[in-house]
Formats: C-alpha cells, sequence, structure tokens
C-alpha cells in the first residue's frame, strides 16, 4: 500500500509539472524559461525613420550603417510540450521562432501556452498539438520583447543579429541538455519558423550552420524589400498610447499595429485572394504583442543572407499570396504571387537539401489560414523524408 501512494504522489507531482489550472488540455506541457547569451555586431537604427521608407532600404543596400558591438544576456520564454505518442520522433525537438509582434500563441491556435489567453480552434490551427501527435516534442518560444520574454532596448539591442546569437546559445543549451528546463539533451533539432523567426532561421543557418538538423522556414523567400511601403500601411504607433494598461511602462520604440483592417490585409490577404476563418484574423489583432523598431528595421537592412555552409534540409513553405515575401506588403498595392521566387530562393542554400512548396490561396501567417492542416501536412512529410518542389498549385501527391 505504500509503496502504492508513492508512486501515485509522483505520478501526480509528474502532471502538475506539466499543467495548469487555466490550460488543462495541454497536461503535457509547460512554461520555460532560458537565460542566454549573445555578442553581435547590431547597426545603428537612430536615424532611421518610419516616415521614410526609401532610406531604410537604402541604408541596407549601401550597408552604410555604422556597426555596434552588443552583448549581453537575455531570458527567452517557451512553452515546451513532450510527445504524445512513442516513436522514432521523440528525440526530434521541433523548435518555433514566429512573427514580429506575436507570442508563442501563434503556434497553438493563438492561445492556450500559459499566456491566459484561450485558443480558437487548436484542433484545426495548432502545430504545437499536430506535432506532438506525430510524436516530436515541441519548444516554441517568446521573441525579446514579447510575451514572457526580457524586453531590452527596441532601437540599438533588440535587433536581428543580437537576436541570432541568442538563439545559437539556446540552441547549444538544448543538445548539451544545460537548460534546467527541459528533461534530457536533445541530439536532433529542428527550426520552424514564421515571417521574422524564419529570417532569424535563415541567419543561424548561415552564422552556425551546425545549430539546426533541418530548417521549416514558413512565410519566407529570397526578398522582402518590395514589401515595406505596404507593411508601414499598418500605421505603427507606440503600444504605450494604443493600450496604455498594457504597455504604458514600455519604450515608444516598442510598437504595435493600430488598424485592423491593414493588419489583417497584410499578414493574411484580401478575402476574394486568401481563405481565411475573419474570427481567426480579428484574434491576430487583439492578441497582437509589441515589434521592436530595432526587428523591424533589421528585417529591411540586413534580414536575408545566403548560407553557403548549411548542408541540412531546408523546406521553405510559404503561401502564395503572401504579401511581406511575395508581394507589396497590402493587398491595397496590389495582388500577392510567389511565382518562382520560392524556388529561386535555393540561392540561399546552395548546399542544402533543398524543397520548396507554395500553398494557393494563403497567406503569410501561413498556420493560421483555412489551409492549415495541408500547410502542417507539407512540413510533417518533410521532416519524414519527403521533398517539394511545387508552387502556385497543390503538390501532386
Amino acid at each position: 500500500m505504500g509503496v502504492i501512494t508513492i508512486l501515485s504522489v509522483a505520478t501526480l507531482a509528474a502532471k502538475l509539472a506539466f499543467s495548469s489550472p487555466l490550460e488543462t488540455r495541454h497536461a503535457n506541457c509547460k512554461a520555460v524559461s532560458f537565460k542566454v547569451s549573445g555578442s553581435a555586431y547590431n547597426r545603428d537604427f537612430s536615424q532611421l525613420s518610419l516616415a521614410d521608407p526609401t532610406t531604410i532600404i537604402e541604408a541596407g543596400e549601401a550597408d552604410i550603417l555604422p556597426k555596434i558591438l552588443t552583448n549581453g544576456t537575455e531570458t527567452i520564454g517557451g512553452y515546451y510540450c513532450e510527445p504524445t505518442v512513442k516513436n522514432a520522433n521523440n528525440g526530434k525537438l521541433q523548435v518555433f521562432v514566429g512573427s514580429i509582434g506575436t507570442t508563442r500563441d501563434m503556434w497553438s491556435g493563438l492561445g492556450g501556452t500559459n499566456l491566459g489567453v484561450p485558443a480558437y480552434q487548436p484542433e484545426k490551427y495548432s502545430w504545437i498539438d499536430y506535432a506532438n501527435k506525430q510524436g516530436y516534442p515541441t519548444l516554441a518560444t517568446d521573441l525579446p520583447g514579447d510575451g514572457t520574454s526580457s524586453r531590452s532596448e527596441p532601437i540599438l539591442i533588440n535587433q536581428g543579429p543580437y537576436t541570432y546569437d541568442l538563439i545559437h546559445d539556446l540552441a547549444v543549451q538544448l543538445r548539451a541538455g544545460t537548460t534546467s528546463q527541459l528533461p534530457h539533451p536533445f541530439t536532433t533539432l529542428i527550426f520552424v519558423g514564421n515571417s521574422y523567426g524564419s529570417v532569424i532561421g535563415n541567419n543561424i543557418a548561415a552564422l552556425y550552420p551546425s545549430d539546426f538538423d533541418a530548417f521549416v522556414l514558413t512565410g519566407f523567400s529570397k526578398r522582402i524589400d518590395l514589401s515595406l511601403p505596404g507593411a508601414l500601411l499598418t500605421a505603427p504607433v507606440p503600444g504605450a498610447l494604443f493600450n496604455p494598461a498594457k504597455y504604458a511602462t514600455y519604450d515608444p520604440a516598442y510598437v504595435v499595429t493600430p488598424i485592423e483592417a491593414t493588419r489583417t490585409g497584410s499578414f493574411f490577404g484580401a478575402p476574394d485572394q486568401v481563405d481565411f476563418d475573419p474570427v481567426m484574423a480579428k484574434k491576430w489583432y487583439t492578441t497582437q504583442d509589441v515589434i521592436a523598431l530595432g526587428q523591424l528595421f533589421s528585417i529591411y537592412v540586413q534580414g536575408i543572407t545566403a548560407a553557403p555552409g548549411y548542408k541540412g534540409r531546408v523546406l521553405v513553405l510559404t503561401g502564395e499570396q503572401d504579401q511581406i515575401f511575395c508581394g507589396f506588403g497590402n493587398p491595397a498595392l496590389g495582388v500577392a504571387a510567389c511565382g518562382s521566387l520560392l524556388e529561386e530562393t535555393k540561392e540561399l542554400f546552395p548546399a542544402a537539401e533543398y524543397s520548396y512548396q507554395s500553398v494557393p490561396r494563403s497567406g503569410h501567417t501561413l498556420i493560421l489560414h483555412d489551409s492549415a492542416q495541408k500547410t502542417l501536412d507539407y512540413a510533417h512529410r518533410f521532416l519524414a523524408g519527403a521533398r517539394f518542389g511545387v508552387y502556385g498549385v497543390d503538390m501532386v501527391v
């Protein structure tokens, strides 16, 4: 009887470690945080302005901005989930890095990751749930400045290069098993990105080609410069002005996008071109988090790069009507179409096993569209060994 009692208590403790009173549906999950350090040369963005997008693009093309050595230690918040089945994928950790202006919630139906927001139709939109059912453990992260991650100075510090180094340190810890947060080391790491998260993945492949065994880059292509004017139709304003109750103490250079219609246009698209649930698009607007101006400038000034040293597997998985990476940033300025752009993106990964797949009638926040299950199927068949190379139409199975 005593032995049974001890085992029951141990089992209960293990379950409590992976649950929350607010979110019992994720009994296999827990909130986590990591201390990570980085050192990188950021750029001096202090003279750039959203009011003059031309100078932002020109600064990147001319490579004229002074470099600033940036060092520090940050907290990266996250949500770790164990797989719900036993199979050969159990040792392969999917690490999610998402779009600017959102949190780890984007990987679970915009909620349900211990941030106090319920998920919307997770059976359709949750990459976390889908992957766990395929046997993969998952780690959804908050970008610096968002969710439960630390919030550093938003123009000179919270930039791409510094973040690349922070995620590199996280990858090193995940492989070594020194995070103190996860149950064991992981010998296989899979990077899953969206938008800015995919730009981060692209740069990590270039700088640290041994960090990740595979990259799934959603909402991504080899060029982004044409989309800045349309993206700025979202009219960013300081978060403290938009939502004083939440962001009153934030630096004014942490901004949000206050116009629902243009935010929906840039991240989803026009309803006659893209299929999505307006309830999900509304939730994307109401649950947004802040964007550091340093992050935004990084994407357009120094974002996309070649990764000739990366020899692993890469899948670029993008909505055919992605306004940010295949269009003008907003449907008000024109129809987006990736066309051959995803095929041409192989130029960034010349030594990799490269695959690409366009998802028809889908926009930038790919996992939140009606095609979400199709996107998840493509991604996980790729991880199982399949190769893709189709744009504009459904892949022929």
